[in-house]
């Protein structure tokens, strides 16, 4: 075992100096106001909300319990992690199949997505002059965090992409195409 003062460090000065350059350079995109921050679900993990893959299980579960006492089991697809949001859906459907509604599986996702809050962390990020926020992200932690810093926003500050809205992304895009070294 080596002792402390013969460990290799973890970043050559070369490294050092390039991590250094490009913080400065996110520092100075975020304070341009003209960058868009993406998040995923990895804050919205530590308030317990699950991730895509748990919330595929989660829903998968309620699915066989709904279909068995039915008598009309459910079996997963072969090719359910190569396409999950077909994996989705075809869970929805089967379970619309069994009931003949969706109100299972409005009420999942409502229990699933209620409300936990939120912490330091969505208050952080949201706290910071981004131009935009995209997430794909169902639970409304962010939301909540954007209304506690800038209350006059909490009404209106999102839009849903679904085939009715895809021009809202390329206006979006459009908006926001003028961040420093983006695309």
């Amino acid at each position: 075992m080596m002792s402390a003062e013969h460990k290799q460090p973890l970043f050559s000065p070369d490294d050092l100096s390039e991590n250094k350059r490009t913080r400065a350079e996110l520092i100075a995109a975020c304070a341009s106001q003209e960058s868009v921050l993406v998040v995923g679900a990895g804050p919205s993990r530590r308030l317990g909300y699950p991730t895509w893959d748990e919330l595929l299980d989660r829903l998968h579960e309620l699915v066989v319990t709904i279909a068995k006492d039915h008598d009309r089991p459910f079996t997963k697809p072969p090719d359910w992690a190569i396409n999950p949001l077909s994996y989705a859906d075809s869970l929805r459907s089967h379970l619309e199949a069994c009931t003949n509604n969706l109100d299972r599986y409005h009420s999942f996702l409502r229990l699933t997505f209620d409300s936990r809050g939120t912490d330091m962390l969505h208050g952080q990020l949201v706290a910071l002059p981004f131009r935009g926020i995209v997430t794909t992200n169902y639970d409304p932690s962010l939301d909540h965090a954007l209304a506690n810093n800038e209350p006059s926003r909490a009404v209106d500050n999102h839009f849903v992409v679904d085939r009715e809205h895809a021009h809202d992304v390329c206006g979006f895009r459009t908006k926001a195409k003028r961040i420093p070294g983006g695309t």
